[in-house]
């Protein structure tokens, strides 16, 4: 688990193996459940004590702080080779360059724009945020289960190294903590997350012939502002 939270956080957990995090990862929604528990918290109490619009602010950068800027710096990668057109192999060197074209950007830019509206409108209610980050380490975790792995990068290892006996039972623990804090609704949000990372493992193969940390790391925060605003939306 030490591992897992040292590849996917900025929380301290010592000396990490990229391998073990791998054959670790259907603990994933778990650790989005933490992650999820700790932005909450923040979240309650900074709407408590502040201006909502600072109170969004400081949630997201908060959120941000706890889990890095990898996923963010995937999802840019992603739209870069997603808008690069030509053949799978200009789109996958699209997404490797280490620059960051202007579709990565907008790309960042709308998602990040969305989340601070998704949680100025939740104002710290917690248990939403909880779901909302499962749903979006789910949909990682199934990207995972479903994706073909690009010829090398981090992506081939955790798919390569992945348990997959254990994803029913991963899945259904999203699937009852979801009921037990927002009963069927959130049931359905994790629902629409699985389809979500569908979608995009689908699209992913279809332009780049397989997926990476990239397409994996934006799977996982429009996932996030997906379930956010369906949860606004229904609840």
């Amino acid at each position: 688990m030490l591992d897992l939270i040292g590849f996917f956080t900025r929380l301290p957990s010592g000396k990490t193996s990229l391998e073990k995090a791998a054959e670790y990862s259907f603990l994933l929604p778990l650790l989005g459940g933490s992650i999820g528990l700790i932005v909450g918290v923040f979240s309650f109490f900074t709407f408590r004590y502040m201006d909502d619009l600072l109170a969004a602010l400081l949630t997201v950068v908060f959120l941000y702080v706890i889990t890095g800027l990898n996923h963010l710096d995937g999802l840019a990668d992603f739209a870069d080779g997603m808008y690069t057109s030509g053949s799978k192999q200009r789109k996958i060197e699209a997404m490797k360059d280490v620059r960051i074209g202007i579709a990565g950007v907008t790309f960042v830019l709308f998602v990040i724009l969305f989340l601070i509206y998704a949680v100025f409108m939740i104002k710290g209610e917690i248990y939403k945020i909880v779901v909302a980050e499962i749903c979006a380490k789910t949909s990682m975790f199934s990207a995972l289960f479903f994706g073909k792995p690009l010829k090398s990068g981090i992506g081939k290892i955790f798919i390569e190294n992945l348990n997959k006996i254990i994803f029913p039972a991963s899945i259904l623990f999203s699937l009852v903590i979801s009921f037990i804090l927002l009963q069927y609704f959130g049931v359905l949000v994790v629902v629409i997350s699985l389809c979500i990372s569908l979608i995009m493992v689908m699209v992913a193969h279809r332009a780049f012939g397989g997926i990476n940390g990239d397409v994996i790391g934006a799977i996982n925060e429009l996932s996030r502002v997906v379930s956010l605003f369906t949860l606004l939306l229904i609840v």
